[in-house]
C-alpha cells in the first residue's frame, strides 16, 4: 500500500511528535512464543496499517508505505517484579518512535529507507505460571478501539492458527473516509488556515495581556510519563451504570462531571466509525474526532443536575461538524513546517490551562477479546498512552464488570501522589452520586 495520510492521521502525526497507544493483558498460564509469532503474523496480514510505516512523500507530506516493511517485532522477556512490567510498558511506548518532545521542538521522525519494522510492537513478559502480553502501536495508525482489535485478533489466531483471516483493504486504499458534507467544508487553500491561525493568536494575546504566565509542563526538562490504574468494584460499577441509565446520562459524561470540579477543560476523543462514508467497525486505524468541553462544576446543583448539563453540551459537541472542526486548522493543505508552528503554539497555550482528556474504551468484556483460550485465562487489563497535548489523560475501560481508570500524567508537574488523590476524589464523587437522592 502507498497513500497520503488523511486529515485525522496527519494532524495526529504532527501533534504527537509522535505518540503511542499501549494495551496489556495478564494471562494465567504459559504462552508459546513460536505460536504467538504465527498469531501476530496472521493478525498483521488482516490490517493494512499494521504493514506500513510513514515516509516522506511529495512536498514533504508524510505518506503510508508498506514497501520493505517487515514483521511486527516480538520481544520476549522475563518477569521478575511489577517494576519489570512497568519498565516493559514504558519500553513499548518508547520503542516505536523514541521522540517525545513535549514542547514540540523536534520534527516527527520520518522512517529511513530500507528494511524497516512497522509502527507496532508486541512484547511477551513470561513468569512461572503467568505472563503479560503487551501490544503497542503509533497513534497515527491506531485508536482505542483498534488497539483492542489488534489484541483480540492476535489471541484469536493464537487459539486457532488456521482461522480464516478477514482482510479489509479499506484503510490501505482510501485516504479519505469522511462524509461528503465534512469533506466539502475542509480548507482547500492554506492561506485560509493561516488567516484563522493568526486571528486566533491575536485574540489569545489580547485576552492574556497582563496576566502572569502559568506553569506549563514544557517548562520541565526532566519530565517523564507516569501512569497507574484505579477502579470501582463490580457492585459499584453496576450501581453507577444503572444510575446513569436512570438519569439519561452517558457513563462517559458522568465521569467527566466527576472530574470537572478540578478540570474545567476536558477533551473527549469520539469514535467516528459509525458516521464515516463507509462504516469500519472492525478496522484498525485512527478513526476518531474530538469534543472539547469547557464547563465549570456548579456546587449549587446536584451531581446529576451537573451531569445532565454536561451531557447536553456534549450532544452539541458530538455533532459531525463539531467533531471534525479541528480540521479547519490542522489540514493536509498546510505544509509540515507551518503545521509544526501551529502545533507549538497550541501546545504552549492549551497546556497552560491544564486540560485533561477522558477517553472511554468501552467494555473490554464485549470487545471480542477471548478471556479463556487453550489453557490460558485473561485476568488483568491495562492501557496507557504517551501524550503531548493533554498533560493528564484518563482512559476508561470496563474489565470483568469493573470500571477502570487508567491514568496517564507527566512528572514532575503532576506527582503520582497528587494524581492519586485527584482520581480517588473523583471516584468518591461517583460513589456518592450512586447514593444521591
Amino acid at each position: 500500500m502507498r497513500r497520503a495520510l488523511n486529515n485525522i492521521e496527519y494532524a495526529t502525526w504532527i501533534f504527537g511528535q509522535p505518540y503511542n497507544l499501549l494495551a496489556a493483558i495478564r494471562l494465567q498460564g504459559d504462552v508459546d512464543p513460536d505460536r504467538l509469532r504465527i498469531a501476530i503474523d496472521r493478525a498483521q496480514q488482516c490490517h493494512p496499517l499494521l504493514q506500513a510505516t510513514i515516509v516522506e512523500g511529495p512536498g514533504g507530506i508524510p505518506w503510508f508505505d508498506s514497501a520493505n516493511v517487515g514483521q511486527i517485532p516480538l520481544l520476549v522477556g522475563e518477569y521478575r517484579s511489577e517494576v519489570d512490567l512497568l519498565d516493559a510498558e514504558k519500553r513499548g511506548n518508547e520503542r516505536i518512535y523514541p521522540i517525545f518532545d513535549l514542547a514540540g521542538h523536534e520534527a516527527p521522525r520520518i522512517a529511513a529507507p530500507g528494511s524497516i519494522p512497522p509502527m507496532a510492537t508486541v512484547e511477551l513478559i513470561r513468569a512461572d505460571g503467568f505472563c503479560y502480553l503487551i501490544c503497542c502501536a503509533q497513534h497515527s495508525i491506531i485508536d482505542g478501539a483498534s488497539i483492542n482489535i489488534m489484541l483480540r485478533d492476535i489471541l484469536r489466531f493464537y487459539e486457532a492458527p488456521n482461522l480464516d483471516a478477514c482482510i479489509d483493504d479499506t484503510m490501505g486504499l482510501e485516504d479519505d473516509l469522511l462524509p461528503e458534507a465534512i469533506r466539502l467544508g475542509l480548507p482547500r487553500d492554506p492561506k485560509g488556515v493561516y488567516r484563522f491561525y493568526h486571528l486566533m493568536r491575536f485574540f489569545i494575546k489580547i485576552k492574556t495581556r497582563g496576566r502572569p504566565r502559568p506553569a506549563r509542563y514544557s517548562d520541565y526538562d526532566d519530565r517523564i510519563f507516569g501512569f497507574f490504574t484505579l477502579a470501582l468494584t463490580k457492585d459499584e460499577s453496576d450501581g453507577f451504570f444503572a444510575r446513569c441509565k436512570i438519569e439519561s446520562v452517558t457513563v462517559h459524561n458522568a465521569v467527566c462531571t466527576a472530574f470537572s470540579p478540578v478540570f474545567e477543560v476536558i477533551n473527549s476523543p469520539v469514535n467516528v466509525r459509525s458516521i464515516l462514508a463507509r462504516p469500519l467497525e472492525d478496522a484498525i486505524g485512527l478513526l476518531v474526532g474530538g469534543a472539547l468541553i469547557t464547563r465549570k462544576y456548579d456546587p449549587k446543583l446536584s451531581f446529576w443536575e451537573n451531569a445532565r448539563q454536561y451531557d447536553t453540551k456534549m450532544q452539541v459537541a458530538r455533532r459531525p461538524k463539531k467533531i471534525f472542526q479541528f480540521m479547519q486548522l490542522f489540514s493536509t493543505v498546510v505544509p509540515p513546517a507551518r503545521m509544526r508552528e501551529i502545533h507549538s503554539f497550541i501546545i504552549r497555550n492549551m497546556a497552560s490551562k491544564r486540560p485533561m482528556a477522558i477517553s472511554n474504551f468501552g467494555s473490554i468484556d464485549a470487545s471480542g477479546i477471548p478471556y479463556n483460550l487453550d489453557g490460558l485465562q485473561v485476568d488483568r487489563y491495562e492501557t496507557y498512552v504517551s501524550q503531548t497535548m493533554d498533560p493528564i489523560v484518563v482512559l476508561l475501560a470496563t474489565f470483568q464488570g469493573c470500571l477502570q481508570f487508567h491514568v496517564n500524567f507527566i512528572e514532575p508537574m503532576d506527582t503520582r501522589d497528587d494524581m492519586e488523590v485527584t482520581v480517588k476524589n473523583a471516584l468518591d464523587t461517583i460513589r456518592r452520586a450512586i447514593q444521591e437522592a
